[in-house]
């Protein structure tokens, strides 16, 4: 259908990934760069008038069969950010058979950027892309969304996709959810640095999923990542927001340049103490991430990377033709391998068996302290 214009955005097309699949699939008439809300209509505008294409800010267009890459423009004021509109995907999910089954959550945006990647971005990173600057909304604006699309979609569970909580929300918008009494199960991302009673108004502002940005319980690798927090910092997380009641999401990365197999023989001894607390997803190793650290700096140990061994399956393309398109990429291992590797997963697989059986507490009794251990 030629007829149809056909346009995209969003993170997967910044930088030079938007220009490159712009440029190879003729298919896409335009492709919005960087933060859309003022380019997208201003987009509709030019279509509907016929021109004005050249001031639009990170777009790509053609002239006469001509590519044009328009400079990307400024980031956005955040508390400019509309609040967003989900009464076609309600009226149509109450319509849908899949309404039976599925569990409706609003999704909302109270900050763009990391605050901590603004000082010190962790060597694997990549998202952000050109928009690291940290942004939050005024926490009067972020309540209303809240408390408004709540309303109108009687929907309790709300997911931020912000990438890291701003710190200043724990004397601002935290109160003002506590203080509504609403029942909201609220999923938000944190820094893993937060003292016992932050992480206590977290549950009392009805935060009860989150996700801190662990990655290791080596001090070594978290050091080697610019993480800034240590591994007794990260089991500290876990215990506390366990201590509250808080569902704690978390993975164990590994493969860094640097690391050693002492790092992670010391983790690989402590697990079976730990198998009382929240386990991670699982043990991965690094991907190769586009604005990352490690992407841009061929010093920090990646020089020979490439596209991922994915991408060619799915496009049909060269690795040469695919440099500028990807957001993921391969290169030649490092860190940890083998024997240790392997014994890294199998501790975490039995880690995650045995959890839900597996308890340390103490309690006050009018005799002293009893402890309960059944690890």
């Amino acid at each position: 259908r030629p007829e149809i214009v056909t346009m995209m955005g969003g993170c997967n097309l910044d930088g030079p990934q938007g220009a490159a699949i712009h440029r190879v699939f003729p298919q896409i008439d335009y492709v919005v760069r960087g933060e859309g809300e003022r380019a997208f209509p201003a987009l509709l505008r030019a279509l509907r008038d016929g021109d004005g294409f050249e001031r639009i800010g990170g777009l790509c267009w053609r002239e006469n069969g001509e590519q044009r890459v328009n400079t990307e423009s400024g980031l956005l004021p955040i508390n400019e950010v509309p609040r967003p509109d989900y009464d076609g995907y309600f009226s149509q999910i109450e319509a849908s058979v899949a309404g039976i089954v599925a569990k409706p959550a609003l999704v909302l945006e109270a900050a763009r950027g990391c605050w901590w990647g603004e000082k010190h971005h962790c060597k694997f990173c990549g998202l952000n892309g050109s928009g690291m600057k940290f942004r939050s909304k005024h926490p009067d604006l972020v309540w209303s969304d809240i408390a408004h699309l709540v309303e109108r979609h009687q929907t309790l569970d709300v997911i931020m996709v912000d990438n890291i909580l701003d710190h200043r929300y724990f004397e601002t918008l935290l109160p003002k959810i506590a203080e509504s009494g609403w029942d909201l199960r609220i999923h938000y991302e944190i820094k893993a640095n937060l003292k016992p009673e932050q992480m206590r108004m977290l549950r009392e502002a009805r935060i009860t999923h989150v996700q801190p940005g662990i990655e290791s319980l080596s001090t070594h690798a978290l050091q080697l990542m610019d993480k800034g927090v240590s591994g007794p910092q990260n089991i500290a997380t876990i215990r506390e927001g366990q201590n509250e009641g808080l569902t704690v999401s978390w993975n164990h990365l590994f493969g860094f340049p640097g690391e050693t197999p002492a790092d992670y023989e010391s983790v690989i001894e402590q697990i079976p103490a730990l198998v009382h607390l929240q386990p991670p997803s699982g043990a991965q190793r690094i991907a190769i991430e586009r604005f990352s650290p490690y992407f841009n700096d061929p010093e920090l140990g990646f020089a020979d990377k490439r596209p991922a061994d994915f991408y060619p399956v799915l496009y049909g393309m060269t690795h040469e033709e695919l440099q500028e398109m990807v957001f993921f990429f391969d290169a030649s291992p490092q860190g940890i391998d083998g024997d240790v590797e392997e014994r890294l997963h199998a501790a975490i697989a039995r880690w995650k068996d045995v959890y839900a059986d597996s308890t340390l507490y103490a309690e006050e009794t009018g005799e002293g302290w009893r402890f309960v251990d059944r690890r």
